[in-house]
């Protein structure tokens, strides 16, 4: 993880108004789509998160940290293996060349049920809709609904 002074012994130091760049090696065994995000607080005492993005040509992933004020800042990097990404990918691929996913839509319908348990108000209401949708039997071809859904989901 960058930036690192000497091992994180010492302050990396910017100027105000400055952005920090976030850089992070980031890896695991399988296809699975990774995720990731940079944490940081500023002086104020409050944490933000904004997603690292993965840069091809480096094999990193990085983001920028704006630093609006003088102080002491600190940072991490935090990083999972997203399952919905991946399912949904892998779904769009087979939905592309034509095969059947219905096995495929039950597999999305538990994962998106279980996130609908834990979301509230409008999110909530959106992601059952979409589990139902996804369990239907007959949704073996998704409706443009369920995959503008789906799309809004992953955002």
């Amino acid at each position: 993880m960058s930036p690192a002074l000497d091992d994180g012994r010492h302050a990396v130091k910017r100027i105000i108004g400055d952005e920090l760049v976030v850089e992070a090696d980031i890896f695991k065994d399988g296809h699975d789509r990774l995720a990731a995000q940079a944490r940081w607080c500023g002086p104020d005492g409050v944490w933000h998160a904004t997603p690292l993005r993965y840069d091809y040509d480096s094999d990193r992933w990085f983001a920028r940290v704006p630093l609006d004020r003088a102080g002491t800042w600190s940072f991490t990097v935090e990083a999972w293996t997203d399952r919905f990404t991946t399912w949904r990918v892998e779904l769009e691929k087979k939905f592309a060349a034509g095969q059947a996913i219905h096995s495929e839509l039950l597999e999305g319908a538990v994962m998106v049920d279980a996130a609908a348990r834990a979301a509230v108000g409008d999110d909530r209401s959106l992601l059952m809709r979409l589990a139902d949708d996804y369990a239907t039997p007959s949704a073996d071809r998704p409706s443009g609904r369920s995959r503008r859904r789906t799309r809004s989901c992953a955002r």
